[in-house]
């Protein structure tokens, strides 16, 4: 590896004192409010760094974006960390922002971020070896997972009957019919993804306007542009990626969806040993109230699967450092 890459988390802890209130403040609508998209009750993050540190170890730097004053109570002083805050890298103007969209469009603005960076959202797990190849192939394209099924077509955001999961995707395909031509397009996995700045800065030049409303969009809004899919498909369109099959999409990217039925979850754990993905997305989709009995479950899993600690980790008993210091300048921890 010549080539610095860091990879950047999107996190947050629905339950730190005081967030609920402030959120509140600003919530008008009860999907603002969802906790399934604040909750870190399983530390998946944690185990992602257990993952990080034994299948990827030439990334670089780990940065972990969150509002102020969050910080996970697991995270140890470590030089590879760089705890990020909100407030440290967007526009006073917008926060506070809830939107994971709108935050995706300022991470170009991190200092000292490498030009090509991993993004991950913290619901995925690294459970296999994985290299550069995983992301690129061997002409420097970025490799697509898609699943199957499509998206919603643009006119879709038109028809008040349509019954769509989220509106967001027929807006998204109105810009890229509009720029390329009118397709059907399928849906990706959840999986990381590599971003070229170089490229994000070419996609934000051509859809300037949507993009400054995407970062002003404080809650996640049916006019906003969705980074992980658009930028996929602006580079499929000018041949900068390219797909792969369906079976290595679903070989290589799991993603299971957490319910309520304990056979199902049980399944999707087990799927994780049998097929040695590259990258597992546990995708919480419990509502209000997770199942105890399941979520204990897949914690003992968790422990089990990734039973090394990371060097990113406190050890027991040990408190972690308010603060590190790096060139004389201090960053919080």
């Amino acid at each position: 590896m010549q080539e610095p890459i860091d990879i950047v988390y999107l996190w947050v802890d629905g339950n730190h004192p005081g967030f609920r209130e402030e959120r509140d403040k600003y919530a008008t609508e009860a999907r603002d409010r969802d906790p399934a998209r604040y909750r870190d009750n399983l530390d998946l993050l944690k185990y992602s760094l257990r993952g990080l540190s034994k299948y990827l170890p030439w990334v670089r730097n780990i940065y972990i974006v969150t509002c102020r004053p969050q910080r996970p109570a697991w995270l140890a002083r470590n030089e590879r960390i760089r705890l990020i805050y909100h407030d440290q890298f967007i526009e006073q103007s917008v926060l506070p922002l809830y939107n994971s969209n709108s935050i995706f469009c300022f991470l170009n603005q991190i200092p000292e971020l490498s030009r090509r960076f991993i993004y991950c959202e913290d619901d995925i797990l690294w459970t296999a070896p994985t290299s550069l190849s995983h992301f690129v192939d061997s002409d420097g394209r970025l490799r697509i997972h898609q699943r199957f099924g499509y998206t919603p077509d643009a006119d879709a955001q038109f028809d008040e009957s349509a019954l769509l999961v989220n509106p967001t995707w027929a807006y998204n395909n109105g810009l890229l019919d509009a720029a390329f031509g009118r397709h059907r397009r399928p849906t990706h996995t959840h999986a990381p993804l590599l971003v070229d700045i170089e490229f994000w800065n070419e996609l934000v030049r051509r859809w300037p306007a949507e993009i400054a409303a995407t970062k002003a969009n404080r809650f996640r809004s049916p006019n906003d542009v969705v980074p992980v899919y658009l930028y996929r498909h602006f580079l499929l369109n000018t041949g900068r990626a390219k797909v792969v099959s369906r079976w290595k999409t679903y070989i290589e990217a799991h993603y299971h969806g957490l319910e309520y039925l304990r056979p199902w979850i049980w399944i999707g754990l087990n799927l994780i040993n049998v097929m040695r993905p590259k990258t597992t997305c546990l995708n919480d989709n419990w509502g209000e109230a997770p199942p105890v009995a399941i979520t204990a479950m897949i914690q003992r899993f968790l422990e089990r699967r990734f039973a090394t600690k990371s060097p990113f980790e406190v050890d027991d008993g040990e408190l972690p450092s308010a603060e590190i210091v790096r060139n004389g300048e201090a960053f919080p921890l």
